[in-house]
């Protein structure tokens, strides 16, 4: 009997010919295929993740952390601005507060210890309700979740009909078609919600573990608020002076100031990422294995402000870059109604979240492998993306 052609089905009762088959291998032992068939099709989709690497592992894969220092020359760069900046503003806060002791005062005065009541009891109220409010996650996240998309949507339609009753049309509806997006995604992604709410109360369940964590985000947040209230009034020193002597200020110093509250804005958060990502790495390796690792939010930020500080000072870097570039392309389109530099502007904006985007998953690289956030970010990043 004739054999059939390339891609003609086999006659009835009749073998396909693949040729000889391999000595020592009959045909009652065919080799495993690599592909799902069309039996096991259905168990393959819904399989269960390859189990987490062992202690050993993680030990070897983050044995770089006392390896060596990654982007040194970004994190002595940074180290050396900072230093500008402190100097800088320092000067500049002097010319500050002798315009200010010649400017009059007023009898009616707020003194500061006039608003330290009020101050306090609005922060103990705030953090009051975020407290209650990861409780209520941890306990409730299905149900928080939903319970979000709904308030955002009737906010933004209860939004609508006032700007409906105040005669702004065009508000209402760019309003409601908003709500109504959100509505609309709410009802494609309700089968996801489930999955949401896992992932949600496993990352607040690590949190709860770990409660330096709960710390170290309003730590860095002040930080940053002190360094900002910092080089904000020296600026403004610097702004008074020159009014005062009736000369220019020089674009260049602003430009410097704008360009350090950038980068240092990132750094700080950065360092926090990196930080929460080695400790979710730590959870994610070690916890099951019958080892433990004492205080690992410590360690972690540890190494993210040593054998890491370089890479996240490199990362940070480039997007305070763009941010800059954009803030005086968009400055440009304001005061000269430029064109181009507002398509600049948007140009840099895409720009700005494809880096944010993907140093996100640079930093979780640096946290773990502690590589640099160059390398990372345009290789290893693409392959988690």
């Amino acid at each position: 009997m004739s054999q059939p052609h390339y891609g003609q089905q086999p006659y009835y009762g009749q073998q396909p010919y693949y040729g000889q088959p391999p000595q020592g291998q009959p045909y009652s032992q065919p080799q495993p295929s690599i592909y799902p068939t069309q039996q096991n099709h259905s168990k393959a989709k819904t399989a269960m993740p390859p189990p987490p690497p062992t202690s050993n592992d993680m030990k070897t894969r983050m044995s770089h952390a006392t390896s060596k220092y990654q982007d040194l020359w970004a994190a002595i760069l940074f180290l050396l601005h900072l230093v500008a900046v402190i100097v800088l503003a320092g000067i500049h806060i002097s010319y500050f507060s002798n315009n200010l002791n010649k400017a009059p005062t007023a009898s009616g005065d707020i003194k500061g210890s006039d608003l330290a009541l009020p101050l306090g009891a609005g922060l103990s109220t705030a953090l009051a309700a975020v407290i209650g409010y990861f409780l209520a996650l941890y306990k409730f996240p299905k149900q928080m979740i939903i319970a979000s998309f709904v308030a955002a949507i009737g906010t933004n339609l209860a939004l609508g009909v006032y700007l409906l009753l105040k005669q702004a049309i065009g508000a209402a509806v760019s309003v409601f078609i908003v709500g109504l997006i959100q509505l609309l995604f709410l009802f494609l992604a309700r089968k996801r919600i489930p999955f949401a709410a896992v992932l949600l109360e496993t990352v607040i369940g690590v949190m709860s573990k770990y409660p330096a964590l709960f710390v170290l985000s309003p730590i860095s947040l002040l930080l940053f608020f002190a360094y900002s209230a910092f080089v904000i009034i020296g600026f403004t020193g610097y702004q008074l002076e020159n009014n005062r002597l009736g000369t220019q200020a020089n674009a260049g110093v602003y430009v410097y100031y704008l360009f350090s509250l950038y980068w240092t804005s990132q750094v700080f958060s950065n360092v926090v990422h990196v930080t929460i990502a080695g400790v979710f790495a730590n959870f994610y390796f070690i916890v099951g294995s019958g080892q433990s690792v004492v205080n690992p939010t410590l360690k972690s930020l540890k190494r993210a402000m040593s054998w890491s500080f370089g890479s996240i000072c490199f990362g940070s870097l480039i997007v305070a870059t763009i941010r800059l570039m954009k803030a005086l392309a968009q400055s440009g389109s304001r005061d000269n109604q430029s064109f181009v530099a507002c398509i600049f502007a948007c140009i840099l904006s895409l720009l700005e979240s494809l880096i944010v985007y993907f140093n996100e998953y640079a930093f979780t690289q640096v946290a773990i492998y502690g590589k640099s956030s160059f390398q990372h970010s345009g290789i290893r990043s693409l392959e988690f993306t």
